[in-house]
């Protein structure tokens, strides 16, 4: 295929989809290339915050969550040892009604790809990309393979490369970067009684966090983090740390479901990476989503920040509805990459701080403690977890305290050279997690005052 395009999206996921469905309604030709249009089955993409409810709504796609068997999430309870708490996102009449939504991944990929399906202007293509048309350092287009394996082309003005956390085009664009974290092991609980319904639940009380939240009216996915990049278990041994690591952390309501999960055997792995945002210099392409940036799945803002990737692009590359020129593309796409730096420094931030901190016993509970106080103490935290805030100063000033606090209640509990030593260590612990990801996210630590709320944003 020889065709020219305003724009190729390269990828037909969360970000891929949304932008073809946004573009639909625009004076833009695009072609959409995907390795394949079947629903997917997936364990990661599947809890919504409210912060990206409220973009999905602001790019005209908020129907798509209706008639998937979406279901409300209001907030977490968080529970730590013999405690828990339950917290709500918000009560911000800016954003009266934008509540998280649980959902199936693959159910709600189809619904944004049925968007733009059938439009004149939207060409849906199947092959593999597997190299770019550079000439210079100036991409013009992509090299494919279709379905029967042979190179096809496809021209165009923009190429935006949203194919994921395994994209096979990043390294071709940026030094790669990205590291495991850690895995995840997924399944479902079916007819799961949850303690509090309409809420995502995380449990801190192992030695790694693990969570679930329902996606469906019937289903409740479980996610069992293991740290680090070291060979996950399997078999009996999966199903016996299953049965005891996490089983003894749960209510008795959750007993049933998870001995006929583990009995039933369908798990799932992801593995979960950490790369920070680098800049592509080279001109006629731009990177989205996963596929340039990726944080700690514990809190649930993957899609969230992806989203934000794409309302800022879309802000940045239209205007009355028609793709600037290539001209203004290549002024247009370092500002996009600064703006999305900034618009989603918290996300990413907050996710890699929260599952260290979850790792660290003293940190663990002070955390836990702090949330625990209500009022302010978890209000404001709830509100950047939901990514309805991007203040990077709340955030800054929220983690500080924690360590501040803990470290305090640590000397006042049992005043000694021991608690001293803890309490230091807890600090240094805290500080240890904090600085190098602020630095990662080339945040300026003496500049952190402005405030960054998504109305603003939308109403930019």
């Amino acid at each position: 295929m020889n065709a020219m395009y305003d724009i190729c999206i390269v990828g037909a996921g969360v970000s891929g989809a949304s932008l073809a469905a946004h573009f639909s309604s625009k004076d833009v030709k695009v072609a959409l290339l995907d390795v394949s249009f079947e629903e997917r089955d997936r364990i990661v993409g599947e809890l919504m915050q409210p912060g990206g409810v409220f973009i999905l709504n602001q790019l005209g796609l908020g129907d798509v969550l209706d008639n998937i068997d979406a279901c409300t999430i209001n907030g977490y309870a968080l529970f730590n040892k013999d405690k828990n708490i339950v917290m709500d996102y918000h009560d911000d009449p800016s954003f009266e009604g934008v509540k998280g939504r649980g959902l199936n991944n693959g159910k709600f990929i189809q619904a944004l790809r049925s968007k733009s399906v059938n439009k004149e202007n939207i060409d849906f293509i199947l092959g593999e990309a597997i190299d770019f048309i550079d000439i210079e350092n100036h991409i013009e287009g992509i090299v494919y393979l279709d379905e029967n394996k042979e190179n096809q082309t496809i021209m165009a003005k923009l190429t935006i490369v949203c194919d994921g956390f395994f994209s096979t085009l990043r390294k071709k664009l940026i030094p790669e970067q990205k590291s495991i974290t850690s895995q995840f092991v997924g399944l479902v609980l079916e007819d799961c009684e949850l303690p509090y319904e309409g809420y995502g639940h995380i449990f801190m009380s192992g030695d790694a966090p693990f969570l679930c939240y329902r996606i469906s009216d019937k289903e409740v996915r479980l996610l069992v983090d293991f740290p680090g990049d070291v060979p996950l278990p399997k078999g009996e041994e999966l199903k016996s740390h299953l049965s005891t690591k996490v089983r003894e952390h749960i209510p008795e309501s959750m007993y049933h479901s998870l001995d006929k999960g583990i009995v039933n055997g369908k798990f799932k792995f992801m593995p979960n990476h950490y790369m920070t945002a680098i800049e592509c210099k080279k001109t006629g392409v731009v990177m989205v989503g996963d596929s340039l940036n990726m944080r700690h799945p514990l809190t649930g803002g993957g899609m969230t920040a992806a989203l934000t990737d794409v309302m800022l692009l879309c802000k940045s590359i239209l205007q009355d509805g028609c793709l600037v020129s290539v001209e203004r593309l290549n002024q247009k796409i370092p500002k996009y990459y600064e703006e999305r730096n900034a618009w989603n420094a918290s996300i990413n931030i907050l996710a890699d701080a929260l599952y260290k901190v979850c790792l660290n016993v003293e940190l663990k509970d002070a955390c836990f403690n702090y949330l625990a106080k209500g009022a302010h103490y978890s209000k404001e935290p709830l509100l950047l977890l939901s990514g309805l805030s991007r203040d990077n100063s709340t955030l800054f000033k929220h983690f500080i305290q924690v360590a501040l606090i803990g470290a305090k209640d640590n000397v006042m509990g049992e005043f000694g050279f021991k608690s001293i030593d803890n309490s230091y260590g807890m600090l240094k612990k805290a500080s240890q997690i904090l600085f190098p990801l602020v630095m990662s996210e080339k945040m300026n630590i003496l500049d952190l005052a402005s405030t960054k709320n998504l109305s603003k944003l939308a109403s930019a």
